[in-house]
């Protein structure tokens, strides 16, 4: 009860303190920015009728066999990558495809003495540019042909494709442009015996362009 008294006392003579003593007593706070970026709004997503244009996903595989055993065990529509919006489950839902191309590459090994020992012929191939609702430059069909190999008599080559990391937006949220790396590795036996591999790698873009890494 005291307590409450002398709590009621304090106030009641604060009341009657001057005005310039009140004047010290703390208010109100503002607080502002004095320098640094501004903060960055997060982004809004991009959503059609369900599908998020600008979160890019392969509906497609993401490793295969091109040439096993000297033979080649290639299929164009399942040996592929398709690079579309998350919600897409096939890519004849997008539009606008442009015409398929296809990048031809050879190659010959020979051995210490400058014999032929295996000449390989193949094709980087990738559908570009395709849109959801008029939207964003996506990937179909990127892959890698088998056109022609030979190899002399005790040797074995084997080719793998494979999509090494998850696709990338090259563009914006509103206008997403598709991104992926593809990788192929050549391995060698002779009877048997491992003889090496080699690796080749490209970067394939929703807007046609592609690069050698």
């Amino acid at each position: 009860m005291k307590l409450i008294l002398v709590i009621a006392a304090l106030v009641a003579l604060a009341a009657c303190l001057p005005s310039e003593f009140q004047q010290f007593s703390i208010a109100s706070v503002e607080t502002s920015q004095t320098d640094g970026p501004s903060p960055t709004p997060a982004p809004i997503r991009s959503t059609v009728q369900g599908v998020d244009i600008d979160v890019l996903v392969n509906i497609g595989k993401a490793a295969w066999t091109i040439v096993n055993d000297n033979k080649s065990v290639f299929n164009y529509d399942s040996d592929s990558a398709y690079i579309v919006p998350e919600g897409i489950t096939n890519w004849t839902q997008l539009e606008y495809w442009s015409p398929p191309v296809s990048v031809g590459y050879k190659a010959e090994w020979k051995n210490e003495l400058g014999l032929h020992i295996c000449d390989f012929e193949w094709a980087l191939m990738y559908t570009y540019g395709g849109e959801y609702n008029d939207a964003g430059q996506y990937l179909s069909h990127v892959t890698i042909e088998p056109k022609h190999v030979n190899l002399d008599w005790g040797y074995s080559a084997n080719v793998q494709v494979t999509i090494p990391a998850d696709p990338v937006n090259l563009g914006s949220t509103e206008s997403p442009i598709a991104g992926i790396e593809i990788r192929m590795v050549v391995d060698f036996t002779y009877l048997g015996f491992d003889e090496g591999s080699w690796t080749y790698h490209w970067f394939v873009q929703g807007d046609g362009a592609y690069q050698v890494l």
